[in-house]
């Protein structure tokens, strides 16, 4: 189990709570994580979110499988602004710090709400994205 504060200051202050948890269950590792932020703007009504991930990983030989689900809730001052996203992915560990992998993932926006993995995303809309790699720790 760890927690965890952040706060940033810039035009306005950002600050952020987190809780996360991770167990082994018969080979199957199991996460979550809880976060409740708050973006202060300058003059403005503060924004408070709610965010939560849950996370499973089953690894079979060199082979691990992985699903995880998010949802952003919506800002308390922008209603039907939060997203949900998961992901599946496959990892194949060639060595004990080089791996190969592959994952899809799909972001559902709500209606006032644009996350996304490029800039001037409609609100509102989903993507997707498709990734293979090869990663290397050095």
């Amino acid at each position: 189990m760890a927690g965890g504060y952040a706060e940033s200051q810039n035009l306005k202050a950002d600050k952020a709570w987190t809780l996360a948890a991770s167990t082994i269950i018969q080979g199957i590792v199991l996460a979550g994580l809880y976060e409740r932020s708050a973006a202060i703007p300058v003059g403005g009504a503060t924004a408070y979110r709610n965010y939560a991930r849950i996370a499973a990983k089953y690894p079979v030989g060199k082979h691990e499988f992985h699903i995880n689900y998010g949802v952003a809730g919506s800002l308390s001052t922008t209603p039907d602004s939060g997203a949900t996203q998961v992901t599946l992915a496959y990892n194949y560990n060639l060595t004990e710090k080089t791996r190969v992998y592959a994952f899809a993932t799909r972001i559902g926006n709500k209606q006032n709400a644009s996350y996304s993995f490029l800039d001037n995303t409609p609100d509102g809309a989903a993507n997707s994205s498709i990734a293979l790699g090869f990663r290397h720790n050095f």
